[in-house]
Parts: structure tokens; C-alpha cells; sequence
């Protein structure tokens, strides 16, 4: 809000001094406030185009679709591994059924070789050899053994459930007791 006379200008809401230099040629008459002027501004700012945070919600927006093609993979390569780790074990089952099968033939043809070597119609060498094939038929049973095993173990490990199968508890473990 601004008061004018006829002189000139005047401090805003001041109240007319007749002394003053502003009071010359007439400005009495706008002492009175007969001529204000009021005014009023508004200042608005709008924002057009908003790059940076354009930019920045699409940097956002990759880093999510990163991410969860990332965790996609993970999730398969996991399935993945559980998956081979069981095929791994069923093949490491056969194999060691396959031997314990195979070491029960060799136990029965050393028993009937054996039998033949009483009563006459074998020899020592052909006993010694049956027990040797027995004796590798045992390895080969040992060796399936310990493969289906391992196999086992890697599905526990792949499925995650290694510790609860082997009845470990994480607290026990990392407090050194099992």
C-alpha cells in the first residue's frame, strides 16, 4: 500500500509532515490520503520438466529390473543345483546297489569255487582267484558307498538341509557345541 500526492511519493503509511522537502509544489493535498495506490503480486514457480528427477527415477528403475533378474537367476541356479544334486544321488544309489549286488554274486561263486576246490574239481589258483574278485568287488561296494554319500550330502547341501538332517543347531555350532 503506497499514498501519493501531488508532489511525489511518499514513505508508505507515513503520516504528512508539512516541513519536509516531499510537501513542495502541492503535495499537501495528497497529505490527507486521498490518492492511495494498493497493489498486490503473486509469484508461483512450476517446474516443466523435471530432468534430474526424471533421470534419477529411471537410474531407480533399471537398478529394480537389475535386480530382480538377478534374483531370478539365483533362484534358478539353485533349483538347478538341487536338481543335479538329485540326479546325482539316484545315479550314486544304483551304483551302489549295483555293487552290493555284484559283491553277493562274487561272495556265492567263490563259495561254490570253493566247494568244487573239496571235492576235487578245482584247483587253488582258480580260488585265489575268486577271492581276489571278491576282494575287488568289496572296493568297488566301498567306493559306490562313499559316492552316494557325497551325493547325499551335496542334496542337503543344495536344498538346505544339511544341518537339520545331521541334527546340528547354528547356535550350538558357533558356541563350538554340537
Amino acid at each position: 500500500m503506497q499514498n501519493n500526492g501531488f508532489g511525489g511519493n511518499r514513505e508508505p503509511l507515513a503520516p504528512p509532515n508539512p516541513g519536509s522537502p516531499a510537501d513542495t509544489h502541492g503535495a499537501r493535498a495528497g497529505a490527507g490520503r486521498k490518492y492511495p495506490t494498493y497493489g498486490i503480486g503473486v509469484q508461483m514457480t512450476l517446474p516443466v520438466h523435471n530432468r534430474i528427477a526424471r533421470r534419477t527415477w529411471r537410474a531407480m528403475s533399471c537398478k529394480v529390473k537389475q535386480s530382480q533378474i538377478a534374483c531370478g537367476a539365483i533362484r534358478e541356479s539353485g533349483a538347478a543345483r538341487s536338481e543335479d544334486a538329485l540326479i546325482a544321488m539316484g545315479r550314486a544309489r544304483s551304483s551302489y546297489e549295483a555293487a552290493v549286488q555284484a559283491r553277493k554274486l562274487q561272495e556265492e561263486s567263490l563259495a561254490a569255487e570253493q566247494a568244487k576246490f573239496e571235492v576235487g574239481a578245482s584247483t587253488s589258483f582258480f580260488v585265489i582267484q575268486y577271492e581276489s574278485l571278491l576282494a575287488q568287488a568289496r572296493s568297488t561296494e566301498v567306493a559306490a558307498m562313499s559316492s552316494y554319500v557325497k551325493a547325499r550330502a551335496a542334496l542337503e547341501r543344495a536344498t538346505g538341509t544339511i544341518l537339520d538332517q545331521n541334527k546340528i543347531s547354528l547356535d550350538a555350532a558357533v558356541k563350538g557345541r554340537m
